[in-house]
């Protein structure tokens, strides 16, 4: 968590409609995009053998490269903040292994489990804050039994939560601005970290997303899901309105969920609510979605693109691309920048 890159690591993002895979190099200390591929999963019934061309078909864009930093999401995986007294190394594992039973919704033998010391706050020099994380085995080692079919080598797996922020700090960062909120809309699932200057982040996944927007206009309109899908981020004025008001109820289904995090971190962290959501992700495309969210939660919205910051040769990446994929790609360019083991 939270290290640095190696130019020779892909970072592949593999979602449920899409796989994302994208390699920066370091040019004179500022982020430079070498490869960036976006190929979306094609089911044909068989989820696993789709996912599998879409990784061939992006990885093929890339090059020969074959390490990759890869990530799981969702309900197989937890983030927790611990806090502790100061204790040894040894004397932390042995807490970690007993606290992290009780916090997390999982037996700890059926777990990877890995954890960052965090920066301790001021006048609590005595306590350690630790980010806690764990992951179902069966979860991660299907992704890396996925991966090595493929051809691929397996050498990072990350946390999509915590590969977002890891992005957003090395190409935004806080700068005494904080807490701010990063949200990801992709298909299956959100998204959510929250992170301030001097607290340990907040993070959490949102079983709601771009999917159950497009599921609303489905069954409202009586219509099969891909088309409701082309009509919400293509031909969004032609949705009726009793279409568009399902829609909006699932939105702000979503948005409940992000004010009573909201609250649980102030209330956690004993600090105000963010100031500002960075909005990314594929659903962003949704118009008035970032609207409908600012005027909910009374917060500034800004739309980031996970690669505004990076250098780009545009003899290789003309603009037009690097605006339609950089939305999606948060937490492939988060994992790009892991540094290989």
């Amino acid at each position: 968590m939270f290290r640095r890159r190696s130019d020779s690591l892909i970072g592949l993002d593999i979602g449920s409609s899409s796989v994302k895979a994208l390699q920066f190099s370091s040019d004179t200390g500022r982020l430079k995009l070498e490869h960036a591929a976006l190929v979306g999963i094609e089911s044909n019934g068989n989820w696993r053998d789709a996912t599998a061309k879409a990784i061939h078909d992006a990885i093929s864009q890339i090059g020969k490269y074959r390490e990759v930093a890869a990530s799981v999401a969702g309900p197989s995986v937890a983030v927790r903040h611990l806090r502790f007294p100061r204790l040894s190394p040894d004397e932390l594992k042995g807490a970690l292994w007993w606290e992290g039973a009780q916090v997390i919704p999982f037996d700890m033998e059926d777990v990877f489990t890995d954890f960052q010391v965090m920066g301790n706050r001021e006048n609590e020099t005595e306590r350690l804050d630790v980010l806690f994380v764990a992951a179902a085995k069966q979860v991660v080692n299907d992704r890396i039994s996925l991966l090595r079919e493929c051809g691929l080598e397996p050498r990072v797996i990350d946390v999509d939560s915590l590969a977002i922020l890891n992005c957003f700090l090395e190409t935004v960062g806080i700068r005494g601005n904080g807490p701010v909120a990063i949200l990801n809309i992709g298909a299956r699932l959100t998204n959510l970290a929250i992170v301030n200057d001097n607290s340990t982040p907040f993070i959490r996944d949102i079983m709601t997303a771009g999917n159950d927007f497009s599921q609303a206009v489905a069954e409202a309109m009586d219509i099969p899901f891909p088309q409701a899908e082309r009509l919400k981020t293509e031909e969004i004025r032609s949705i009726p309105s009793h279409a568009v008001d399902l829609m909006e109820s699932k939105i702000r289904g979503l948005i409940e969920e992000l004010t009573g995090s909201f609250k649980y971190y102030q209330a956690k962290e004993a600090g105000g609510e963010p100031k500002t959501v960075f909005l990314t992700g594929g659903t962003t495309g949704l118009p008035y979605l970032r609207s409908l969210i600012s005027d909910e939660l009374g917060l500034p919205v800004r739309l980031w693109n996970p690669l505004e910051n990076a250098k780009i040769d545009h003899g290789e990446f003309d603009q037009p691309f690097i605006r339609e994929i950089g939305p999606f790609m948060a937490v492939a360019a988060g994992l790009a920048l892991r540094k290989n083991p």
